[in-house]
């Protein structure tokens, strides 16, 4: 039989007050990666299945390979659980009436159905909403057998149908057993059927509303007394109330009832997080049958054409977006890892995040409440829809489960329901398409205000969709914009929201995402767009926000994204990840991550650039200070101090480094504290190695064809050809950012030249050297080119090297070795080809 068995502790005397309890169902699955039919079956033999924990994903590994893709299908999960006898959870007066028990999954992508014992008790549609199941029937004493299929293959009438990121397949976040007495507060929309709001707060009306369902599956009629306690953030009570109800057998009613106003309520907010919470209590006879806690929070909001309204302050929203992936795990993360991640949003400085673009881990919104993180949730209608009933349908009741599940957290602010829908419209266009988008929008926009019409809605669109005015649907006019990442420049950020506002202004505008890849092995003096430095992007934050501080009216921005995430589909220079994080995907901070914690602090922040240590090329060299102080100094091992200005947080200074390791030591002073930070910066001087010397460095690196340097994970630097001693060859240069092959080193070959018949390197002292040239196929064809090595343009080669790029878009690196007799400036011919001209993409020398 699969697993160990997990033995539950049940509730003893049936005369005893009861009330439920939440178990974990994490431990002891056995996987089977692959369909396999008749698995629901108790006796089907699972004796070569894999053994895991929950949460689990089956695309961990696969959506980060060189191969482009990764399984979309079935697979199953399989466990038994092991129950004693059915008394527990029962009142004296349901005497021999058993409890209820629910199967709770928080997260399975995307369609999961379930059978216990082989008997089907139901499923779910919809990948990111929790679901529960009612399995009490299906359940007896002694060994269960849960069986859950889980399948997370394309289906047009499921959101999402396409986006930018990986919609890994598994059971991705935890299960519970809940076992309640027979009479309880039973699930609607697969949440806890009790809601706590203040629509009145905003005029003055600090009454709490409670509505809250009460159901009855015992065989006899009870009188339940449903009693509510409001319990401020220091665990003291602050009111109660409470309603009485006759309930027969089967029956059930819904109860709204309002608690009497609170005094000088604490108000929720990012820098006052107070979160007081509510006990629900279902009583019988005055024993408790049922107990549930939920969070709760005085706090509204509203927005107008001048911003954003916490309640009646304005306040501009300074936020980030978050992925729920992570280097390794991919989205099945366990709570404390999704905790550590509001964290580090909170940390960065900001109080607003939009949870991007899914509804996420309930420990998301814990940690939100109670850290003072406002938030945006939303579902996955992302770029594209399928114009059906079924596909609107599934869409509808993804966003009434979102609402009801996460009703009560305070932090949540705005619900959105869309995401660039319009930004690539099918081609050919079907009929109606625009049409029955704006026609979705509006329904959805409908079913906010039917279940939560006391907070705001958006869609994220793009400038390309201001045309169709969908937009104008929701209470904010989102837009996600990338002025100077994909296209033009910093400066048109202000240009294009200027223009909306003078055009709209009584329109809620805000900025739901701006963002620039960056690779912390990518290096640039002059950074230019989308060459993935991490200099451009530190230059896009610092101009972006600076666009979006300057102008209040603005509801606020969301930086795009808090964390590297995974899209499997991305060929930038990390095989299948979004790189545009302030964090990378294994959570270290970037250096841009500091350039926010110094722009949006009040303590102290100084930070010499750390994703910059290892420097070749020309002494002078620029080195970057993230800091709030308003003077710093900067000294380079133990010189006298420079001085420096940080702009908006920002310091740059300009330095001369010596070979070797060089420390950077900066200071700031804060009131009367001095506060500072050191770095090592190791340095090469690449052309030191061409005049030789006991102190050249041994080895020198050429990034072909490219504006920027690449690291690589040795430390050494293959330097910009602007920074190579010699001439670069005269070939036309090229730029790909498609996935390389046989390397992770794809930045270092998505940068090519093609090259002349010869290239002239430069003067070589005499010796003997090793000579690495590194090239991607590109064409149809398979390529074949020869390297002769040598020392005068008419000479004998002293060493030849061959390039078989074989397969397109493949790393290929071929080395040769070569002695100079006398100080010489070597020629590289060139030759073969296939008719194609060769392409080089780096070069690396080393002297033996």
């Amino acid at each position: 039989m699969i697993g160990r068995a997990l033995l539950l502790a049940l509730l003893t005397a049936a005369s005893a007050s009861a009330q439920r309890t939440q178990t974990s169902l994490n431990d002891a699955w056995r996987f089977w990666n692959a369909d396999a039919p008749g698995a629901e079956a108790p006796a089907f033999d699972d004796g070569a299945w894999d053994r895991v924990d929950l949460p689990h994903t089956w695309n961990a590994e696969d959506a980060f390979d060189d191969e482009p893709g990764y399984r979309r299908g079935a697979g199953w999960y399989r466990r038994t659980l092991r129950l004693g006898p059915s008394t527990s959870l029962r009142g004296a007066a349901e005497a021999g009436t058993p409890g209820r028990r629910f199967l709770h999954f928080e997260g399975a992508n995307q369609v999961a159905d379930v059978w216990v014992n082989g008997q089907d008790v139901g499923g779910h549609v919809g990948g990111y909403t929790a679901f529960v199941l009612d399995v009490t029937d299906a359940l007896r004493e002694g060994e269960n057998v849960i069986a859950v299929r889980v399948d997370n293959s394309h289906n047009p009438d499921i959101p999402p149908l396409d986006a930018d990121f990986t919609f890994y397949g598994g059971i991705y976040r935890d299960v519970w057993l809940i076992e309640t007495d027979p009479v309880h507060i039973p699930f609607r929309g697969n949440a806890t059927n009790a809601w706590f709001d203040t629509p009145g707060l905003a005029e003055g009306d600090t009454r709490v509303r409670a509505r809250a369902r009460v159901t009855n599956s015992g065989g006899i009629p009870v009188t339940v007394e449903l009693a509510h306690r409001l319990i401020d953030p220091d665990g003291a009570e602050v009111t109660a109330w409470s309603t009485t109800h006759e309930l027969r057998p089967g029956g059930a009613v819904l109860d709204e009832e309002w608690s009497e106003p609170v005094e000088a309520p604490r108000l929720w907010s990012p820098e006052t997080p107070h979160v007081y919470r509510v006990e629900t209590r279902v009583e019988v006879d005055g024993e408790t049958r049922d107990l549930v806690t939920s969070p709760f929070g005085f706090r509204w909001v509203a927005v107008d054409g001048d911003g954003f309204m916490l309640n009646g302050e304005r306040r501009q929203l300074h936020g980030t977006n978050r992925h729920q992936d992570v280097e390794g795990d991919g989205n099945a993360l366990p709570d404390d890892l999704h905790r550590r991640d509001v964290r580090l949003v909170k940390e960065t400085g900001f109080d607003f995040l939009r949870l991007a673009h899914y509804p996420q881990d309930e420990a998301v919104l814990h940690e939100t409440d109670r850290l003072g993180l406002m938030v945006w949730e939303e579902i996955p209608v992302v770029n594209t829809i399928t114009q059906s009933e079924a596909f609107a349908q599934n869409a509808e009741q993804r966003l009434r489960e979102m609402i009801v599940q996460h009703y009560n957290h305070p932090s949540v602010v705005i619900w959105g329901y869309m995401n660039e829908i319009l930004l690539r419209i099918p081609n050919p266009t079907p009929e109606g398409y625009v049409d029955d988008v704006r026609a979705l929008a509006e329904r959805l926009e409908r079913g906010v205000e039917e279940v939560d019409p006391t907070r705001l809605t958006a869609m994220a669109v793009s400038f390309n969709e201001a045309e169709y005015r969908i937009a104008d649907v929701s209470d904010i006019f989102a837009f996600n914009l990338y002025f100077g990442w994909y296209h033009d420049t910093f400066a048109d950020l202000g240009v294009f929201m200027d223009s909306l506002h003078a055009a709209h202004p009584d329109v809620p505008l805000m900025l739901s995402e701006y963002g620039a890849g960056s690779d912390e092995r990518v290096h640039a003096d002059r950074p230019v767009r989308f060459d993935f430095s991490t200099e451009h992007a530190e230059n896009f934050h610092h101009a972006s926000f600076q666009t979006v501080r300057d102008r209040p009216w603005m509801v606020g921005s969301a930086v795009w994204n808090q964390f590297d995430f995974g899209s499997a589909g991305r060929q930038d220079t990390k095989d299948g990840i979004n790189q545009k994080g302030l964090h990378f995907f294994d959570r270290t901070p970037k250096d841009v991550a500091f350039l926010y914690r110094a722009m949006l602090l009040d303590e102290p922040v100084i930070r010499v650039e750390r994703d910059h240590l290892h420097r070749a090329g020309p002494r002078r060299q620029s080195v970057r200070v993230f800091t709030n102080a308003a003077e710093l100094g900067l000294s380079l091992d133990g010189g006298p101090p420079m001085r420096g200005v940080p702009d908006d947080g920002l310091a740059v200074f300009e330095v001369e480094l010596a070979p070797g390791a060089n420390r950077v030591d900066v200071m700031g002073l804060w009131g009367d504290a001095m506060h500072h930070d050191t770095a090592t910066l190791h340095y090469t001087d690449t052309g030191a190695f061409f005049e030789g010397g006991p102190d050249a460095p041994p080895e020198v690196a050429l990034n072909v064809g490219a504006d920027h340097s690449f690291t690589g994970p040795s430390g050494l630097v293959y330097v910009a050809e602007a920074d190579w001693p010699g001439a670069a060859p005269d070939g036309e240069a090229r730029r790909t950012h498609h996935r390389i092959g046989a390397t992770e080193d794809d930045a270092r070959f998505q940068s090519a030249r093609e090259m002349p018949e010869a290239w002239t390197l430069p003067v070589l002292p005499a010796g003997a050297y090793d000579l690495t040239l590194g090239a991607v196929g590109t064409g149809e064809a398979p390529q074949t080119v020869a390297v002769d090595v040598v020392a005068t343009p008419l000479g004998s080669p002293v060493g030849t090297l061959r390039l078989d790029l074989a397969e397109r878009w493949r790393a290929v690196e071929g080395r040769v070795r070569f002695t100079l007799p006398e100080r010489a400036a070597p020629v590289l011919r060139f030759s073969g080809g296939d008719g194609a001209p060769p392409v080089l993409s780096t070069l690396v020398l080393r002297r033996l």
